[in-house]
């Protein structure tokens, strides 16, 4: 390929610091194991709490389930030049020729700015936004062409209509529920970009194919827990009849690879199939209850799950790029949501869910875990 898969980290991260308070909560650094009574670790006036020694947002101000730690900030790097590799490229969307000449860009749910921070070196001309809820993007240490900002985007962005040359949103899938992307993040994504400019989307699919038994016992909590939060866990297959359904977007367009789970898919595999462990034990937390394992117990379940990839099928999950043009003219919010038959139509030629989707898998995983 050409790209190198190689893992680095390019900028200092933050370094999250405990209150007084959080240090009562564990004089260890950790928390005591397996509660999720968030009362019991959380910080005074903070927007975090602490499980089993990982820092997490309160769950009753946001969706988000992944915890907020420079763990976390290592997995997404991992997970960002994973993708670089798979694609090639860091972007679908032909933006390449904006960038070079100058262009605004915003990155949506930036994590910890890896993507941001890559392409700002490599594009000079160009200015970068990124915003997220999390904290964990570099606060000092960046180019002078970076900007970050803390925020929910579920509450809207805080820039003038048309700012954006380029808007990209990337592995949000648990992040929004379908609701939010159909009416608060879709809607910003589309007011804040310039006419002419374009937005792009990449999202996996979380409902992963030929697990064995315990990974498809996991991967069914997680659905289950995800469907709770009103969250579709296969939004990527969604996404597309929602960015058509604005009148402002067109020349809509989509692109799917599969991630090899384990050593059947070489470096990438095996990369990928620690990524998964690493993303297992991070929501591990969430599905405690669900799956009725206290900590120690979980742990052990990843690890059989992690073992299937090299003794079971040949596991892998797919994910999907998705980018639409915003059309000359169609200022703010001119493109409401409406559906356009003719946008569906080509959308649906170009992702066929009945194809794309495993259906005795799912079948399988609906029936795999013990509630």
């Amino acid at each position: 390929m050409g790209q190198n898969l190689s893992v680095k980290k390019r900028y200092p991260i933050r370094k999250h610091k405990k209150s007084s308070s959080d240090a009562s909560n564990s004089s260890d650094g950790s928390a005591s194991s397996a509660s999720l009574d968030p009362s019991s670790h959380r910080s005074s006036g903070s927007n975090f709490q602490y499980i089993e020694g990982r820092r997490y947002h309160i769950a009753e101000q946001t969706r988000y389930a992944l915890p907020d730690d420079d763990e976390e900030v290592y997995r997404l790097q991992v997970v960002h030049y994973l993708l670089r590799y798979i694609w090639s490229s860091n972007f679908s969307a032909p933006v390449e020729d904006m960038l070079r000449d100058g262009g605004h860009v915003l990155d949506v749910g930036c994590g910890p700015g890896t993507w941001t921070l890559e392409l700002a070196s490599e594009y000079q001309q160009s200015t970068f936004v990124g915003v997220d809820i999390s904290p964990m993007f570099p606060s000092e240490i960046k180019p002078k062409n970076v900007s970050f900002l803390q925020l929910n985007a579920t509450n809207g962005l805080p820039f003038p209509d048309d700012t954006f040359d380029y808007v990209f949103v990337r592995w949000l899938t648990t992040a929004f529920t379908e609701e939010q992307w159909k009416s608060a993040i879709l809607p910003e994504l589309v007011r804040v970009c310039k006419p002419g400019g374009w937005i792009e989307l990449g999202e996996p699919d979380m409902r992963l194919v030929n697990l064995g038994t315990n990974g498809s016992r996991w991967n069914a909590a997680l659905a289950t827990y995800l469907n709770k939060n009103q969250i579709n866990p296969s939004t990527c297959y969604t996404l597309p009849d929602l960015v058509s359904s604005f009148n402002s977007l067109s020349q809509l367009s989509t692109d799917s690879r599969d991630i090899k789970l384990g050593s059947w898919g070489g470096k990438e595999g095996a990369l990928a199939a620690q990524d998964c462990s690493d993303f297992m034990k991070a929501i591990g937390p969430r599905l405690y209850e669900l799956l009725e394992m206290d900590g120690e117990e979980y742990a052990r379940f990843v690890e059989m799950a992690m073992q299937e990839f090299e003794t079971g099928g040949r596991s892998f999950m797919r994910y999907f790029r998705i980018w639409a043009r915003k059309d000359h003219g169609m200022n703010g919010l001119r493109g409401e949501m409406k559906k356009k038959n003719k946008d569906k139509k080509l959308m649906k030629e170009r992702v066929d869910v009945k194809e794309r989707v495993d259906v005795k898998t799912i079948n399988e995983m609906s029936n795999a875990v013990g509630m």
